[in-house]
């Protein structure tokens, strides 16, 4: 079995930038900058023949390469906050990527989850982090905005759980085509 996800790999330059507001939560779990992106589509746990019919469905999607930037920085969950995350300006191209991935996914037998795409960075999960503190880290970097990035491509990834957390790593990569058109 196999546990993937479809997401955007994320600049170098981008992960040094989010890596500078990962400090400041006591009982917060820091992603690895290795590790930081933007999901698509979480797939869960598939066989080896729905991974392969996967790869092939994704690599069948066609559209323009676009550009991106993250800005602002949020959390989920109330009491107890369970993940501090940067969000995504979307417009409206990501949207686009994310329903032909769905589209895509489907297609191939996929089972996914209805829940609204919301598309952020997760910088942090918590177990036991006090409010208060969740609060101050908001307070202290909600102005953050990213460089425009260009999303060229997306990626098939694969997670492994282990001690240390998970280790994420590429199976597939598809490349956005210039050619056609724009979301």
């Amino acid at each position: 079995m196999l546990r993937l996800f479809s997401g955007l790999e994320l600049p170098r330059d981008l992960r040094r930038s989010l890596g500078r507001l990962q400090c400041g939560v006591k009982g917060a779990r820091w992603v690895a900058a290795e590790n930081l992106h933007i999901t698509l589509c979480f797939i869960g746990e598939v066989e080896e023949p729905l991974a392969e019919a996967i790869d092939e469905a994704l690599g069948r999607i066609r559209q323009a390469p676009f550009s991106l930037a993250c800005a602002g920085v949020g959390t989920f969950g109330r009491r107890p906050v369970r993940s501090l995350w940067c969000g995504v300006d979307d417009n409206g191209a990501l949207a686009a990527l994310q329903r032909a991935n769905v589209a895509a996914l489907r297609g191939a037998g996929a089972a996914l989850e209805r829940r609204r795409y919301s598309p952020h960075v997760t910088l942090a999960r918590m177990k036991a982090a006090p409010a208060r503190e969740a609060g101050k880290w908001l307070e202290a970097n909600g102005l953050f905005r990213s460089e425009n990035f260009q999303v060229r491509d997306f990626a098939l990834f694969s997670s492994h759980l282990g001690q240390a957390g998970a280790v994420y790593r590429v199976e597939g990569r598809y490349t956005l085509d210039a050619n056609a058109p724009a979301a």
